[in-house]
């Protein structure tokens, strides 16, 4: 080789230099140029025998696999082998091999396409390794049905090379002769390559070593629960040992299941005994005990095993290694963190040890406030003062909640009436201060369930605490009012108060279906819609900064300009919503710029009516002048505050403190209602809800009545309509992120989807689904659900049909234009379908059926 490529070498470097040499070479005459083509032959030569590619070694994988005479399998077949037959030949191109057979005596070129053959590794290895079964065959060629020329029994160690992806190939030896056999990989398990030594412990009472890597074989020796071992990696299920057996060393195998591995380190770790912990003589349960301690005694032990640690006792003076299971001690955490919590659960006591078995040292009331550090992942530690004395003692984590530890500020509003500031955070402890529902708070994050937040009593600051329930930090504040009323019964009160409406022709009686759709509620409950605010609660301030009602609604509004403040301040006095008075003041000065809001001179002073209050249509100026200037108005503000106590008084803090309530009266319906008109409480809400659209920091409280059998105002699903969480989602009692959390629902959960129903917007938008998880029926919003299996038929004038197989089955039903069904579903959870036709459930029956995908449409 090393000649060949020397040569090479140089005769590639004279060719390469042929065109500068060639005058003199040409100068020698005819035998220069001879010499040249020597040259050049001779290295053409070399250079192809270089060339020619390396010999391969493979395994035909057709039951007949072909030599062809082309690189084409329409070519003739010059010669066949059998399925395992061992062929040699060389690499020709990516899709075929060639070769030479004989034929009649005489040597034919051939071609082997690629994937008939399995071609041999080129860089084949020693191996070892056991056989797995109880006949591990080795076979004449790389075919399972060929000649077996010796089998092995289970757990043989073997030797052997790597040949194929499916064989191994070795040597043996029969009737004294030699030959080459094949052992199919899956009966043999290769050993590690590269072993290491380990040791570990005896699992069962009777750990077997065995003479072979089978269960099955003769046992060398047997040792006791406990026992150390030591034994090095042989295959992915044996250990391989070295035992001694009548005093010489044998070589068997242990397998891995019967033995645990120990741990190689010597660094000593704390924990706390969780329960009464015995050190044992062997890591066995059944060892003699050495020395026991009560439960939360801190111990010092060394990682040993999976199950147990290792110790260190003294018995009479004498130091003696035990051991310690796993399960019965808890490991001190790596860092020590400072926390802080309350106390929950009625009381927290602490404790002398970290054991609730142990003495309690002190005792605290629910919701006060604690300091402890980490200790064990059950366990805080922290410190009390006992008779002037700081001690050392332990805390239950499941007796406290811990407080965040970064707390942020944020803008509350009070919800209950009334909602109470708690001394401690804790509905058993004092009450520090109420506040009026709709009253706003500044308040901390504090834990999970309470706010914490600075309060003045008596002109002094203290500490106070408010739960979760009873503060919303949202800008929207749903309540829903449960009217003990039948809606049909309501409708018939409301008709017989000579109820009207208007139309391009002015009033005109309201008939039945009229008030039926404005008195529903679930007719209006977009809260995307102005129609939603005939909901909005008159009687609560909006918590609007006044600064923020000047520079937009205000701004150059006559007379209104600037008197954000009086509005605020008219709000908080007697309780009316401002938005609302603005919106009437609004109205009735023209925007600022009426006579009465202008200012007119009676009986010698300015006065002012902002609100049109007793300016009667035969005298509006005279008689709304001398109304305000009985009250005293001679200020803008005085005014927007004294007419806001004269709006209060009549309707808002007489109970009906919504548009809904002033014109429907739902506590005494046909009673003192504002208006006879039935679209009354909407044509008031266009302009409130524009105020509103012009503000950015505001509270809404909303007040939605609901009646005993009132039209719903959702799709009711068909049964077996399933749906699937996008996320970890609060599955909630109503549609609205107010209502109670039935349960948190993990993402990928699979539902049964009962409707969908128009709720509380989220991000946008405000469809919800009703659903029946885990036979309980709550809501989830639809951005966190996908529907799984539901369509509808579309585009039909008459029936769609529904038949018992695609296109030519029998009409087994028919659906109704916009009828929902839903989609039956495969095992695995896809809709089944068929050449654009979809099996489904047919409604309210128990089979199925087929319909076209032409008249159908998949709700996503």
């Amino acid at each position: 080789m090393l000649v060949h490529d020397l040569t090479s070498m140089f005769l590639f470097y004279i060719i390469w230099r042929f065109d500068r040499l060639k005058s003199k070479y040409l100068a020698l005459g005819k035998w220069g140029l001879a010499l040249v083509l020597v040259l050049f032959c001779l290295f053409t030569v070399f250079d192809s025998t270089k060339a020619e590619s390396q010999l391969l070694e493979g395994v035909a994988l057709e039951d007949v696999t072909n030599v062809y005479s082309g690189t084409s399998k329409d070519t003739r077949v010059l010669k066949s082998y059998k399925k395992g037959s061992i062929l040699l030949y060389r690499s020709y191109n990516n899709n075929w091999y060639i070769t030479k057979v004989y034929l009649n005596g005489k040597s034919h070129t051939g071609y082997i396409y690629s994937k008939d053959v399995d071609t041999a590794t080129t860089n084949d290895q020693l191996l070892e390794g056991i056989s797995l079964k109880n006949h591990t065959n080795v076979y004449s060629t790389a075919r399972l049905n060929s000649n077996v020329l010796k089998s092995y029994s289970q757990g043989d160690r073997l030797l052997y090379r790597s040949f194929t992806n499916d064989w191994y190939k070795t040597g043996v030896i029969v009737r004294g002769k030699r030959y080459d056999g094949y052992i199919h990989s899956s009966s043999v398990e290769n050993a590690i390559y590269s072993p290491t030594k380990e040791q570990g412990i005896a699992k069962k009472q009777y750990t077997h070593v065995y003479s072979k890597a089978s269960k099955g074989s003769k046992v060398l020796k047997s040792y006791s629960s406990g026992s150390k071992l030591r034994f090095e990696t042989y295959t992915t299920n044996w250990f391989k040992a070295t035992v001694y057996v009548n005093g010489k060393p044998k070589t068997g195998y242990i397998h891995i299941s019967d033995v645990e591995l120990s741990v190689d380190s010597s660094a000593f770790i704390e924990g706390i005994s969780v329960n009464r912990a015995i050190v044992y003589a062997k890591p066995n349960h059944s060892s003699s005990s050495l020395k026991s301690y009560r439960a939360g005694t801190i111990l010092k032990y060394q990682p040993y095993t999976d199950k147990w640690h290792k110790a260190i006792v003294y018995i009479n003076g004498s130091k003696r290694i035990g051991y310690i299971p796993v399960s019965v001690v808890e490991n001190l955490v790596n860092y020590e963190e400072k926390l802080r919590g309350i106390a929950i659960n009625g009381a927290t006591s602490t404790y002398d040890v970290p054991s609730k078995e142990s003495t309690k040292v002190k005792t605290y009331p629910e919701g006060t406030v604690l300091q402890f550090n980490t200790l064990t992942k059950n366990w805080y530690q922290a410190y009390n003062y006992v008779n002037g004395k700081r001690i050392k003692v332990y805390i239950p984590i499941d007796q406290v909640k811990t407080i965040h530890s970064n707390q942020q500020k944020l803008n509350g509003i009070a919800v209950k009436k009334p909602t109470n500031a708690y001394s401690r955070a804790s509905r058993n402890s004092s009450v520090v201060k109420t506040y009026s529902r709709g009253s706003k708070l500044i308040i901390n994050t504090f834990t999970d369930q309470w706010y914490e937040a600075t309060v003045i009593t008596n002109g002094k600051r203290k500490k106070a605490y408010f739960h979760k329930d009873d503060v919303d930090t949202s800008k929207v504040i749903e309540d829903t009012t449960k009217y003990d009323k039948n809606f049909n019964e309501l409708v018939d009160i409301w008709l017989s108060k000579n109820p009207q409406i208007w139309t391009s022709k002015g009033f005109k009686p309201a008939t039945r279906e009229d008030i039926e759709y404005y008195a529903n509620p679930n007719n209006f409950k977009d809260r995307d819609s102005s129609s939603f605010f005939q909901y909005l609660v008159l009687s609560q301030p909006a918590q609007i900064d006044a600064d923020e009602l000047n520079n937009t609604i205000l701004k150059n509004k006559g007379t209104l300009h600037g008197t954000g403040q009086a509005f605020v301040d008219a709000a908080e006095a007697y309780s009316v919503n401002e938005i609302y008075l603005l919106a009437h003041a609004l109205h009735e000065t023209g925007n600022g710029t009426s006579t009465l809001a202008s200012g007119v001179k009676y009986k010698g002073t300015t006065v002012y009516n902002m609100y049109g209050i007793n300016a009667k249509d035969s005298c509006p100026v005279e008689c709304g002048a001398s109304y305000a200037y009985k009250e005293g108005w001679n200020t803008p503000y005085k005014a927007v505050v004294g007419g806001a106590k004269f709006i209060g008084e009549g309707y808002i803090n007489a109970g009906q403190d919504t548009l809904y309530k002033m014109r429907w009266n739902p506590d005494s319906p046909g009673n003192h209602q504002y208006a006879t008109d039935v679209n009354w409480a909407l044509a008031q809400t266009g302009n409130i809800a524009k105020l509103y659209s012009m503000l950015d920091n505001y509270t809404l409280f909303f007040d939605i009545p609901e009646y005993k059998g009132e039209p719903t105002n959702s799709t009711a699903y068909p049964e077996q309509t399933l749906g699937s969480t996008t996320s970890n989602v609060n599955f909630r009692e109503k549609a609205t992120t107010n209502s109670n959390a039935l349960s948190l629902i993990n993402s990928g959960t699979t539902v049964k989807l009962l409707s969908y129903e128009r709720g509380q917007v989220v991000n946008g938008n405000n469809i919800w689904y009703r659903v029946n998880y885990n036979g309980k029926i709550g809501y989830i919003h639809s951005d966190y659900l996908n529907i799984e299996n539901l369509g509808q038929v579309v585009n039909v004038t008459t029936n769609l049909n529904v038949r018992s197989k695609p296109v030519d089955g029998n009409v087994i039903s028919s659906l109704k234009n916009s009828t929902f069904v839903s989609v039956a579903l495969d095992k695995n959870g896809n809709m089944i379908t068929k050449d654009n036709w979809y099996k489904i459930n047919v409604p309210n029956s128990n089979k199925t059926g087929w319909v076209s995908g032409d008249y159908f449409k998949v709700i996503k």
